[in-house]
């Protein structure tokens, strides 16, 4: 198994990046920090002997970042991609790139949370159509996508789970088939996601709290350690554990 050592980490002045900085460096990896900030554009990058290289930066960084790696040859390291936000034809360039390379795109690299969307996909499967689902997210003030990647995604799991598709982004629709997204931006929370299945006479309500942005840096290296040798393709933190 190939021995994480080196990162290339674009978007190192944001607050992510800087958290991500400072755990790998604590860890004892060598980082080539990669600044985005206060213009956003893709910086001079370093890959030959990187590691892997992890992106927490801009949508339009990404996009350009996804481009350069396709038309790399024959050498890029595994990327993983925290950005979130990102427009449906970067995403079409990062499919496009996973095919050379292993690359994963997660837009929460919380353990917590990946374990909770499983469990959220478990209930919606398996409660009966008669409970209602509801899910509310809560970040700092300073947060740019409103709603939330990690927010859209439990949404999409209960979507998938019970086969339904284009729900609207909001609504007080308390049909068994309508979820329902809010959304708060106040103070300074890391983030907070509940996830409530209601039906006559009881309720499930899944919580998760991230406490400091240290977790997310901590499964962002966790998750670059496992992609190291992979095959290309694109992955996603469900992939780590093997849901």
């Amino acid at each position: 198994m190939p021995k994480l050592e080196n990162i290339v980490l674009v978007g190192a002045s944001g607050r992510m990046g800087r958290c991500i900085q400072a755990l790998a460096e604590e860890e004892g990896l060598s980082v080539q920090a990669c600044a985005t900030r206060p213009k956003f554009q893709l910086p001079e990058i370093r890959v030959p002997h990187a590691s892997v290289l992890i992106d927490f930066s801009h949508s339009t960084v990404t996009h350009s970042l996804a481009e350069e790696l396709e038309a790399r040859a024959p050498y890029a390291p595994p990327l993983l991609v925290g950005t979130t936000g990102l427009l449906p034809e970067t995403v079409k360039t990062l499919r496009s790139c996973a095919e050379r390379r292993a690359c994963l795109l997660a837009s929460n690299f919380s353990l917590g949370m990946t374990l909770l969307r499983a469990c959220v996909r478990l209930l919606a499967a398996r409660l009966p159509a008669s409970f209602g689902t509801e899910i509310v997210e809560i970040h700092h003030r300073h947060k740019r996508d409103r709603p939330s990647g990690t927010a859209q995604s439990l949404r999409q799991e209960i979507q998938g789970a019970r086969r339904r598709e284009n729900e609207p982004a909001d609504s007080q629709d308390q049909s068994p088939f309508n979820t329902g997204l809010h959304s708060l931006r106040l103070g300074s929370f890391a983030g907070e996601h509940q996830v409530i299945f209601a039906g006559e006479g009881e309720n499930l309500r899944l919580i998760h709290q991230a406490e400091n942005r240290q977790i997310f840096a901590r499964g962002a290296l966790y998750a670059a350690r496992w992609i190291l040798g992979r095959d290309p393709g694109l992955y996603s933190m469900e992939d780590v554990f093997d849901l």
